[in-house]
C-alpha cells in the first residue's frame, strides 16, 4: 500500500510494479502517472485521506509518502502497531525496512542504500551508476544469460564449463553492443558455433599441459 499521490509515491509505485506487486494507493491527489495506472486498472486508487483502518494485517507492505509529516508518522506507528513493514518518507526512525534507490538495466539490478542517512545521495549515486552502466548491458547479459544456458545444456565437464564462463567475459561484445555491430551473434547458430571454436581451444590448451 502507498499512501500518498505525489512524485514520491510515484516512485515507490512504479519500482512495485516493476516486481509485479499489487498496488493500493492511497491520497486526495494524484500525479497524471498514478492517474493513468489507476484508470488503466493497473493499480488500485482511492481518492481520499488516510484514515486509521486502511492498514489490515494482511497489508504486505506500506509506504508513507504524503506531503504531511504527521500523517506520514501516524501512518508509521498504526503498521508498526499492526507488525506490518513500513517506509515512512524522510523519518528512518519510523521506517522498519530501507527501499533503496535502484538502478535497473534488464537483468542487472543495483540498490543504493544509505540507511536513511540521505535519500538524495542514493538518488545522486544511483544517476551515476545509470550513465556508467548504460542500456547495452541490457543487451550484453541477455546473450550472457543465453549462452550461459546453452553451456549448460551441451557441455557436461564442469571443468570445461567454468573455463566457458570466464571465456565470456573476454569477449568484445559488451564493445560491439556499444557500436551497434551486434546482429551477427545474436543469433543461436553464431552462440553455438563461438561455444564450438571454444571447446577446441580448451581441449587444444589442455593437451598442452598434459605434454
Amino acid at each position: 500500500m502507498v499512501i500518498g499521490g505525489g512524485q514520491v509515491a510515484e516512485r515507490k509505485i512504479r519500482g512495485l510494479l516493476e516486481v509485479q506487486a499489487q498496488v493500493i494507493a492511497i491520497s486526495p491527489f494524484f500525479t497524471p502517472q498514478i492517474e493513468k495506472w489507476i484508470e488503466e486498472a493497473v493499480i488500485e486508487g482511492h481518492r481520499r485521506e488516510y484514515v486509521y483502518g486502511d492498514l489490515t494485517a494482511d497489508t504486505t507492505l506500506v509506504f508513507a509518502a504524503t506531503a504531511k509529516t504527521e500523517v506520514n508518522e501516524s501512518i508509521g506507528l498504526d503498521a508498526r502497531k499492526l507488525g506490518l513493514l513500513v517506509n515512512v518518507a524522510h523519518a528512518s526512525e519510523l521506517s522498519n525496512f530501507v527501499n533503496p534507490s535502484t538502478m535497473r538495466r534488464g537483468k542487472l539490478i543495483v540498490a543504493v542504500s544509505t540507511s536513511g542517512a540521505s535519500p538524495e545521495v542514493a538518488k545522486r549515486i544511483t544517476s551515476e551508476l545509470e550513465e556508467q552502466y548504460g542500456d547495452e548491458y541490457e543487451v550484453y547479459l541477455d546473450v550472457l544469460h543465453r549462452l550461459r544456458l546453452m553451456v549448460q545444456e551441451r557441455v557436461l565437464d564442469a571443468s570445461q564449463r567454468r573455463q566457458l564462463m570466464k571465456r565470456m567475459l573476454h569477449t568484445d561484445w559488451l564493445d560491439q553492443i556499444r557500436r551497434g555491430t551486434t546482429t551477427p551473434w545474436l543469433t543461436e547458430a553464431y552462440l553455438h558455433a563461438w561455444i564450438d571454436e571454444q571447446m577446441v581451444a580448451i581441449e587444444h590448451d589442455s593437451g598442452l599441459r598434459e605434454r
